[in-house]
Order: structure tokens, then C-alpha cells, then sequence
């Protein structure tokens, strides 16, 4: 009866009652029909807008895989006021990353957990530095891995941080995370963090040690072949 006073509404170019149209919304999302719940609560939005609504509208889109225009909705909410809540934000951090903007992701997350709306979690701080990594912004991705690598139990981010600074030949700090990685332990691959360290201690001339990482990357059974190849390098010098 109600979606009937609803079409006659319509056809007649009257703005449904809003009671009417949010039990239409509800009836829709408990039978799971998403796009007619979507084409609802667009009218209410557009009839009734309401912040709640738009929120609403931003879910119903994320629910019928329209993530474009979710991203539309959730950008617009938080350029008027600053999200609140952890699953819009993260809902706008994944979008963005998604879509191919990641520095606007970083902004996003870097201000949510300043506001400490997000939990500075290891997760957290690891999608944060990502996101920075993602927008060549590698300076300022160091510092939420380095807290993420405080928090973790294992040493893969300390590498991970090892080779930002072999990239940027730094081979002091990247001596230094290396070594904290294989000290705390619970690697992904010890031969490769040995290789690492072997790379960085050549580039600090100091060959002794360079060989012997090698040689315990050799130890490992992993990475045989690259490893001896280093050795043979080193040997030829």
C-alpha cells in the first residue's frame, strides 16, 4: 500500500512522505534488494537531506558495488565535516587507494589517527605507510613503519625500512634497521635479510662482514646460488 501511495506520489511530482519512504529503505535492506534500497534513499537524500542520510546513501552504494560514487558521497561528507566514524574513514582511505589517489589516502589516515579516531595499531600504521609509499612520499613513510615495527612481532618491517634507506644508499641506517630486524627474528626469509645485509656491509667496505653474511644466507638452503654469487664478487675485489 505504501509503495503504491509512493509511485502515485511520484507520478504526480510530490515528495513522498518521509515515514513512508524510510520504511521502503528498511523493507529493502531487509530482503536485500540493494538497488531499489539505493533509488530510496537517494530520494530521501535528495528530498530530505540530512547528513544521516548521505552517510546512509554512501553504505548503499558500498553495498551494490558503486564504490565511484561512494567516494563521491564519503569525500563530500568529510570536506564538510570531518569523518567520525572508523568505517567511513576506512571505507575513504581503501577508495582512494583504489582509485589511484594515494596521497589523499595518507592525508586521510595520518588525520584520523592525530585526532585518534583510528588506533595507532600496527595495521594502522602499516596501511599509513604504504599509502605514503604509494605516493612517492618515502620521508614521510618511515616514521608510521618505524612505529608499526615497534609493535610487531616479527622483523620484516625493520627490513622493510632497511631498504627505503638502501635505496637512498644510507647505508648506516640501513645497517642498523637490518640488524634489528634479524635480531628480532620471525622473518619472512632470513637468507634474503642476510643478502641485504651483505649488500649494505659491501657498500661500507667492510668485506669480512659482508662475507659472512652471505655465507649464513648460505647456510639457510635459500638463496644458494645468489648468495655464492656475491661471494664470488667479493673475492674477485
Amino acid at each position: 500500500a505504501i509503495l503504491r501511495v509512493v509511485r502515485k506520489n511520484r507520478a504526480e511530482g510530490i515528495a513522498p512522505k518521509e515515514d513512508w519512504l524510510q520504511i521502503l529503505y528498511t523493507c529493502y535492506f531487509h530482503t536485500e534488494k540493494y538497488f531499489e534500497m539505493v533509488k530510496i534513499i537517494e530520494e530521501l537524500n535528495e528530498s530530505y537531506p540530512k547528513r544521516e542520510y548521505a552517510h546512509r546513501l554512501a553504505d548503499s552504494y558500498g553495498l551494490t558495488g558503486q564504490n565511484q560514487s561512494r567516494l563521491i558521497i564519503l569525500e563530500a561528507l568529510n570536506d564538510i565535516e570531518p569523518l567520525a566514524k572508523t568505517t567511513d574513514i576506512k571505507a575513504l582511505v581503501n577508495l582512494y587507494l583504489s582509485s589511484g589517489a594515494p596521497y589523499k589516502a595518507a592525508k586521510l589516515l595520518n588525520n584520523a589517527l592525530e585526532r585518534e579516531i583510528l588506533k595507532p595499531s600496527e595495521q594502522n600504521l602499516v596501511l599509513l605507510g604504504n599509502a605514503w609509499m604509494e605516493a612517492k612520499e618515502t620521508s614521510l613513510a618511515i616514521e608510521p613503519f618505524a612505529r608499526a615495527a615497534s609493535l610487531s612481532s616479527h622483523g620484516n618491517l625493520h627490513l622493510r625500512i632497511a631498504q627505503i634507506y638502501i635505496d637512498e644508499e644510507k647505508w648506516s641506517d640501513a645497517s642498523n634497521w637490518i640488524k634489528k630486524g634479524i635480531g628480532k627474528g620471525n622473518l619472512n626469509s632470513v637468507a634474503d635479510a642476510n643478502i641485504m645485509l651483505g649488500i649494505i656491509l659491501l657498500n661500507q667496505q667492510k668485506l669480512a662482514d659482508s662475507k659472512l653474511a652471505f655465507i649464513k644466507a648460505i647456510d639457510t638452503g635459500e638463496r644458494t646460488f645468489l648468495a655464492s654469487r656475491w661471494l664470488k664478487y667479493i673475492d674477485r675485489l
